[in-house]
């Protein structure tokens, strides 16, 4: 019930979205004391309401960043921002990077859609809709960008990775490693787990809370010298599980790849005849080719 008495405030929320918003208003149309209102949805989306609307305005300027040819400075106006200072301060501290950076790059982020606050609840998908992956052994080589720590708690990696993405290219790193814009390259994006691969998982199979390093680079010649400034990573020789996502567009990229990893952790390793198998773990893809495909690289061994 508070579920449906919460989705009548969301909904007056979303009818005026970009004008000004009066929470006294949301809570009538909830039909709650705005104490009430305030509390219950809090508990429920898991973010105060002020938090929500930030939110879904910045994600909805995103879409115009990136389907109109609007000014920024329009795009922070139009989406309900008092101005351009503010539209930038808000948008930063949501997504992690600038309305600029992003509109540099346009790497996918994880938006906030209307009603909902992803990762807020674990909503397993279709596991039966997942192709099982490939075993296949792979041979070493080096990538070579710029590392950033985050963790596994609350699901935290889901926000920052996209935000070292953008900052990966909207910086053009890969210029760094002596790439043309226009050059084919495969890029990588490494997990740099601390410990071992025991230390992964809880008795529940549930992976803890732990912190790790998450390279984004590029696939380099091993004969490359990088510079002193930069991080680089060998991934070595063996077997490992290969996994494709489901087909994704600007906007469910991220929680396409969010559904590949809980199939992956919940459903495909506790089911199949193999183990975790190391401290890396990477993504792959071709950005000329296909920027919103991403194979998931997981080193395995038959389990014990």
């Amino acid at each position: 019930m508070r579920i449906q008495f919460i989705q009548k405030g969301i909904d007056y929320i979303e009818d005026n979205l970009f004008l000004t918003i009066s929470l006294e208003e949301c809570a009538k149309a909830a039909g709650y004391s705005l104490y009430h209102y305030c509390r219950v949805f809090t508990s429920v989306m898991g973010i105060p309401v002020k938090e929500y609307i930030r939110r879904r305005r910045v994600s909805e300027s995103v879409r115009m960043i990136n389907e109109t040819s609007l000014s920024l400075k329009e795009i922070g106006y139009r989406c309900g921002f008092d101005s351009q200072e503010n539209y930038i301060r808000v948008f930063k501290t949501v997504l992690g990077i600038s309305p600029v950076e992003y509109k540099k790059s346009r790497y996918p982020m994880l938006l906030t859609e209307r009603g909902t606050l992803p990762g807020k609840e674990l909503k397993e998908p279709d596991y039966a809709s997942f192709q099982p992956p490939r075993i296949m052994t792979i041979r070493s080589f080096t990538v070579a960008g710029r590392s950033n720590s985050t963790t596994f708690e609350h699901e935290r990696q889901f926000q920052d990775v996209p935000v070292f993405w953008d900052q990966f290219y909207s910086q053009r790193l890969y210029e760094r490693l002596g790439f043309a814009p226009e050059d084919c390259r495969t890029d990588h994006g490494v997990s740099i787990l601390n410990g071992d691969a025991s230390d992964l998982y809880d008795e529940q199979g549930q992976r803890r809370g732990l912190e790790f390093d998450y390279l984004t680079g590029v696939r380099i010649p091993d004969t490359l010298k990088v510079p002193e400034d930069l991080d680089s990573v060998v991934i070595p020789s063996g077997l490992y599980a290969v996994f494709h996502h489901q087909p994704a567009d600007d906007y469910n990229l991220i929680q396409n790849l969010i559904d590949t990893w809980r199939y992956i952790d919940f459903y495909w390793l506790p089911n199949s005849a193999y183990e975790h198998a190391g401290s890396l773990e990477f993504n792959e893809y071709d950005p000329h080719r296909n920027r919103l495909s991403k194979t998931i690289y997981i080193p395995v061994q038959p389990k014990s």
